[in-house]
């Protein structure tokens, strides 16, 4: 087994911590009077802070905090809120399988709102090619009103090919899945980004041998994996459950996730509390960025801060924890799984 990241709370040192650092995470808050990311200014006071389970049971957690003074997260975000930590120095590959762990506390006196202003508390996030407009994370835990969702989100349409490239046409010699299409970019080593297909030469989309005009010449390649994707995004919430059945007490939560962009090359599955409550295959979860995907966790809300009467939002978790595909659910739990129950499966758009 291999475990990739190691964020535990548990194991995260006095410090003292510099700057945006706390231990092995990079703190990503926003908050005013500079509306600058934390990364960019003097430290201050931190929004996620190591502290002791006020349940008395996880040892060492961490808080994440937000409250109703707080001002605008940023001036294209001006109803965001974002008390988070990440960490992207292991980034997670587009086609490969990770194992994710992390644990979750809604405290005592959470106030269930009309779900207006949702708080995500743990996501897996995209890094975004040179030109992409911004979107969603491929997948989010969040709290919606009297709801808790998963939410999965991914790329519309998306190919992989072996293939070449001279001047502005891309051959796709053998095609490995999916389709062109018109608008979709060009990825692949050595290929400068920022390039798209204009329009189909000989090529039908997903035949062998097809010929693809591209909006410039992105560079001179041979005998390479090459994708082609549109990172438009699609939206499904997967499952869900009530937010009273998990306030108050500690939710583990264990992911084995394969990110695919390309229809039929993705997985999820999804315990809670060592319970198998989701499982799907063969469906896209991710987009096509050339990077890779990383974990953030803490208090967001995204839109429509502060919701009416919450005085703050505060969420505290045990840090995470990743694992690659050698893993086992009991060789990165350290616990059998315990009988399924019956996934609640949602499938709105």
């Amino acid at each position: 087994m291999s475990i990739l990241f190691d964020g535990r709370s548990s194991i995260i040192g006095a410090g003292p911590w510099t700057e945006y650092l706390l231990g092995p995470w990079g703190e990503i808050s926003w908050r005013m009077p500079d509306n600058n990311e934390v990364a960019g200014r003097g430290r201050g006071n931190r929004r996620c802070e190591l502290v002791q389970d006020p349940l008395g049971v996880m040892g060492q957690v961490i808080k994440s905090t937000l409250f109703t003074t707080d001002g605008a997260a940023l001036s294209g975000l001006p109803t965001s809120r974002r008390s988070e930590l990440a960490q992207t120095s292991v980034l997670q590959d587009i086609g490969n399988t990770y194992w994710i762990k992390v644990d979750t506390l809604l405290p005592y006196g959470w106030m269930i709102d009309s779900g207006i202003s949702p708080t995500v508390c743990w996501q897996i996030h995209d890094t975004l090619d040179a030109g992409d407009a911004g979107h969603g994370p491929p997948f989010e835990f969040e709290i919606d009103g009297d709801r808790w969702v998963m939410i999965s989100r991914s790329a519309t349409s998306g190919a992989i090919c072996t293939g070449s490239v001279t001047g502005s046409v891309l051959t796709a010699t053998t095609m490995q899945s999916g389709a062109f299409v018109v608008g979709q970019k060009v990825i692949g080593v050595g290929l400068t980004p920022g390039f798209t297909i204009a329009s189909f030469g000989t090529g039908t989309g997903a035949n062998n041998g097809g010929t693809y005009n591209l909006s410039g010449s992105p560079g001179n390649v041979s005998g390479i994996t090459i994708k082609a994707v549109d990172n438009t995004q699609v939206v499904r919430e997967i499952t869900s459950g009530l937010t009273a059945d998990i306030v108050g007490k500690w939710q583990s939560w264990v992911m084995k996730a394969t990110w695919g962009f390309v229809p039929g090359s993705g997985s999820l599955t999804i315990w809670r509390n060592r319970r198998r409550i989701f499982q799907e295959s063969g469906v896209a979860n991710a987009y096509g960025h050339y990077a890779g995907d990383f974990p953030a966790l803490g208090t967001y809300n995204p839109v429509n801060w502060p919701p009416s009467g919450v005085p703050d939002r505060v969420t505290y978790c045990t840090g995470m924890v990743i694992g690659d595909n050698s893993e086992t659910f009991l060789s990165f739990t350290g616990a059998a799984e315990l009988e399924q129950l019956t996934p609640i499966r949602i499938a709105r758009e």
